[in-house]
């Protein structure tokens, strides 16, 4: 019995501590929050399943204002309200908040992946004078004439009959579409095209294929701030086994390990990707590879790394890594990913020592690497 009571109250404990800790990070927030100037950051973690949380936002940029009030942008519009949490109704309660009908310029998808574009319709309901702006690549999974799974595993299809998951299709007006096309960016450099007649000033966008056909990513010029969606992800504990000081015979200290949590399980069962390997393999040397180190022990270290994730059958491995090459080479500030579990993003030379580490970069000079530096780390 007294066994039964210090279980009890070691559980009480544990979960009073993890309250405590969302709610101190803000992850049970529904706000936004300025990480930069004139960019804000949606805080609220999702909740796709009960006690299951993970992170994924949204962004807000305020346009320079000229006369009158300021125009807002809408970066991705996350999760539609699905049973576990009303996800998306907190976000249009934070959007107005700071931005009332009237005052949005435009929404910009990076894709349309369901915790990207799922909340479409409502926004574009709640502001009828904003523009919608997606890549061309992206507009039939939008419209409902492609889908990202043809045969849908049944993990998805458990998922939709239970009220967790549902595609992300919208009605799309045409007087407010305005496509992005690779033509107008045929150097894979920041380019305003597309987003200039949307009426958007200070953002411009390269293409990033790979996670999806037509994934996008929008650099916030004034800031240096680039929005890469899911370009990068930046929420996989990866585990090294082995002394830090002990290299393995190729040179690289022994194999990191990706813990896969129930969030993983999900996006992946959700997105048809059938396993866990839909996840990059992560580098030999997670600290070489702009991996943070959260713990270290005589036989193991702890490192949060950037990692990607690639759901079949859409995703294109090899053009997601040449994406990530080519993020390494633009003049960004700081990258922010969609899911990031610190909410303050990488670095350039963290974005740069995991490009570095992809076979698709062997041999490119990185910025701030010799090539055969880069061709050797890989």
């Amino acid at each position: 019995m007294r066994l039964n009571s210090l279980v009890a109250v070691l559980a009480v404990a544990a979960a009073s501590s993890a309250v405590w800790t969302f709610r101190r990070q803000g992850w049970l927030e529904a706000a936004f929050e300025e990480v930069e100037t004139d960019v804000f950051r949606f805080k609220l973690w999702w909740q796709p399943l009960p006690g299951v949380l993970g992170p994924v936002t949204v962004w807000l940029i305020r346009e320079a204002k000229t006369e009158g009030p300021a125009k807002w942008v809408l970066v991705d519009t996350g999760f539609p309200d699905l049973w576990p949490q009303r996800w998306h109704s907190k976000l249009m309660a934070a959007v107005k908040a700071l931005a009332p009908p009237g005052q949005m310029q435009a929404i910009l998808l990076t894709h349309t992946h369901i915790d990207h574009a799922g909340g479409l319709p409502g926004l574009l309901a709640a502001y009828p004078e904003a523009a919608l702006v997606v890549h061309e690549a992206e507009l039939p999974f939008l419209t409902g004439q492609a889908a990202f799974a043809e045969q849908p595993s049944f993990g998805m299809l458990a998922s939709r009959a239970a009220g967790l998951y549902k595609p992300a299709t919208s009605q799309v007006p045409a007087d407010r579409l305005h496509l992005l096309r690779n033509a107008g960016s045929p150097s894979g450099q920041p380019t305003a095209e597309g987003l200039r007649q949307a009426g958007v000033a200070t953002l411009s966008w390269t293409p990033t294929p790979g996670h999806s056909p037509g994934h996008v990513s929008y650099l916030h010029e004034p800031s240096g701030s680039l929005l890469a969606g899911d370009a990068l992800l930046l929420m996989e504990p990866a585990l090294k086994l082995g002394s830090p000081a002990s290299p393995d015979a190729a040179g690289n200290n022994s194999t990191a390990l990706s813990y896969e949590y129930p969030l993983t399980w999900f996006i992946v069962t959700v997105n048809n990707a059938g396993d866990l390997s839909s996840f990059s393999t992560l580098p030999a040397n997670p600290a070489a590879a702009g991996g943070r180190l959260l713990l270290q022990a005589p036989i193991a270290s702890l490192y949060l790394t950037p990692s990607l994730l690639c759901p079949r059958p859409k995703c294109n491995h090899e053009q997601y890594h040449r994406s990530v090459c080519a993020l390494a080479g633009l003049p960004f500030r700081r990258l922010y990913p969609t899911h990031d579990v610190t909410g303050r993003g990488l670095s350039h030379d963290e974005v740069v020592a995991f490009a570095a580490h992809l076979p698709a970069c062997t041999g490119m000079k990185l910025p701030g690497q010799a090539a055969e530096g880069a061709s050797t780390a890989a």
